[in-house]
């Protein structure tokens, strides 16, 4: 599907971070304007009331209560933005992954790698979870284990967020933080270590398909559909 003279963001948990989704007829450099706040972008500055596209109505409701947590990963709202900030002759829109439980897209990964294993058999009931993470991909892996009743054992670099360490331990996970000399691949290794030798599962975020093929069933179509 195209979009022509259109730019599209993914907005994760950090303000200061978008990964793009750059229409075919413009450029993928990002103009210094797009640098502004999240307050900025999403605001709708120079936009009126008239101008609100599908916006439900401030107390209509969410809709029925969901069965779970997980049920609210996904389907993020897209977002305007202001014509102040945008070039000349563009519409763009701001996928805003922020509304996922705990404000990051890599709730979608977390949920991705849980579901797929518990449907193929590789994660077993009660089983121990674990996983080397410098923050955002624990923190939701942490929730779904939470959700779902697994233990859950993170492994962290030292250097990485200590009010990330304390969410994760919060969500009910244990985090085992690595010496700083090790860095990303110390606790990569440490979470290896660890399942080979308890028989836990290890999510391998950065090898499993599990995260690109959630986009492909999810992300993107939602992006089509709310296009339309």
């Amino acid at each position: 599907m195209k979009f022509p003279a259109m730019k599209l963001f993914l907005l994760g948990a950090s303000v200061t971070t978008a990964t793009a989704f750059v229409g075919p007829t413009t450029s993928t450099s990002v103009t210094p304007q797009l640098h502004a706040s999240l307050r900025d972008i999403v605001s709708g500055i120079g936009t009126s009331a008239t101008t609100s596209l599908k916006a439900k109505t401030r107390g209509e409701g969410y809709g029925p209560p969901l069965s779970n947590i997980s049920e609210a990963v996904g389907n993020t709202p897209m977002v305007k933005i202001s014509n102040k900030l945008c070039p000349e002759g563009r519409t763009i829109y701001a996928k805003c992954e922020y509304f996922n439980p705990l404000s990051s897209v890599k709730d979608r990964l977390a949920l991705s790698i849980i579901e797929q294993a518990e449907k193929d058999g590789s994660l077993k009931p009660g089983q121990t979870v674990v996983e080397a993470t410098s923050g955002n991909t624990g923190i939701a892996v942490a929730m779904m284990c939470a959700q779902r009743g697994y233990p859950c054992v993170i492994t962290m670099a030292e250097p990485f967020s200590v009010e990330r360490r304390k969410l994760m331990r919060m969500l009910g996970a244990k985090v085992i933080v690595t010496p700083k000399a090790g860095k990303g691949t110390g606790m990569v290794e440490k979470a290896k270590e660890l399942a080979e030798k308890h028989g836990w599962f290890l999510c391998h975020q950065f090898e499993t398909d599990a995260n690109w093929k959630f986009h492909y069933d999810t992300t993107g179509p939602e992006i089509c559909n709310d296009l339309k």
